[in-house]
């Protein structure tokens, strides 16, 4: 017994229904600020049927899927490596 579907195919985070059903991903880290091409949300679907809200996905290349990313405007400051450092 065939069961009803309605899919849609995204060609990008663009389409209507990209992020159906995808929330946005929480900031973990030192990450700036959210991807612009994913909106934070790290993927997006490829495709999506509408009936039972199965899809498949795409991870965003601009953030390797984490939905956030570095800026470079808040560099952090490594300490000096040296002898004072390893503990002798």
């Amino acid at each position: 017994m065939s069961r009803e579907q309605r899919i849609v195919t995204c060609g990008g985070p663009q389409d209507s229904h990209a992020f159906d059903g995808i929330p946005v991903r929480p900031r973990r880290g030192n990450l700036d600020k959210l991807c612009p091409v994913c909106a934070g949300h790290g993927e997006w679907n490829r495709e999506v049927d509408l009936v039972s809200q199965r899809s498949k996905r795409s991870f965003c290349d601009k953030c390797d899927g984490r939905g956030w990313i570095e800026t470079g405007d808040d560099l952090v400051r490594n300490p000096p490596a040296g002898p004072a450092l390893c503990g002798r």
